[in-house]
């Protein structure tokens, strides 16, 4: 109905529902020789609006009773997936907003992205089980990081995934593609994008060998890179939700 006022596509449709929750973000993990403790650290920035306080973020937490992984959920009211998450195992997740020519599934979804919370304990298993999914019901950047200290980002279509393996220990993501299989689908290289990727990474960089919890969130607070408050940085004044 909506695309049909608005005399779009469906896709479109589907892109603008994305866009308007999930907006920009950065993202950053950390690991083993990047951290002081050696275990994984995951950070991540809303870097869009939330309409003035009026998408204000839930945190849910979930005991399930079918043999399922108690896990952690944080995101927004009516939201079928983590936006980020922490299962009992140590599985880390943190979704980022994909913009490809596929933005939404055929048939019926399975909502992987909950899943892998539900019934992953490692980034392996996690990249399994998104891999084996017929139809993810929407697009995502997944940044994962678990308990043993590995970390890997799965870049997804609808349709599936391709999975981007840091040589080192840690990476930044904003929303664009980085893997050679995605790149061509991309439709959200912007410079906005390309430039707060290179904003968290130049945050981060600094810091390599010591990070720990409380330095990670004063990484997603800089905002050396750029003098305007206004301006597409790390912790721009849009920033509310970092964690």
């Amino acid at each position: 109905g909506i695309a049909q006022e608005l005399g779009i596509s469906r896709t479109d449709s589907v892109r603008l529902f994305y866009g308007g929750i999930f907006g920009g973000s950065t993202s950053f993990v950390a690991t083993r020789k990047a951290t002081l403790g050696g275990g994984a650290i995951l950070a991540r920035n809303i870097d869009w609006g939330d309409d003035g306080g009026l998408r204000r973020p839930v945190l849910v937490h979930y005991y399930p009773n079918n043999g399922d992984l108690a896990h952690i959920s944080v995101g927004w009211q009516l939201g079928l997936i983590p936006i980020a998450g922490l299962n009992e195992a140590g599985l880390a997740v943190s979704i980022n907003f994909f913009e490809n020519d596929q933005m939404v599934g055929l048939n019926f979804p399975q909502f992987a992205y909950r899943r892998i919370l539900q019934r992953s304990r490692t980034v392996n298993e996690a990249v399994d089980l998104l891999n084996s999914t017929r139809n993810l019901g929407g697009p995502g950047f997944v940044v994962l990081a678990d308990a043993e200290g590995t970390i890997a980002m799965a870049e997804c279509r609808p349709s599936g995934c391709s999975i981007y393996r840091p040589e080192g220990d840690w990476f930044a993501q904003s929303n664009y593609a980085r893997t050679p299989e995605m790149v061509p689908h991309d439709r959200g290289r912007t410079p906005d994008s390309v430039r707060r990727r290179a904003a968290m990474e130049a945050a981060v960089r600094p810091h390599l060998g010591a990070i720990t919890p409380q330095l990670a969130a004063n990484i997603l607070r800089d905002r050396s890179s750029s003098p305007y408050v206004n301006d597409s940085i790390v912790a721009n004044l849009f920033v509310m939700n970092s964690l």
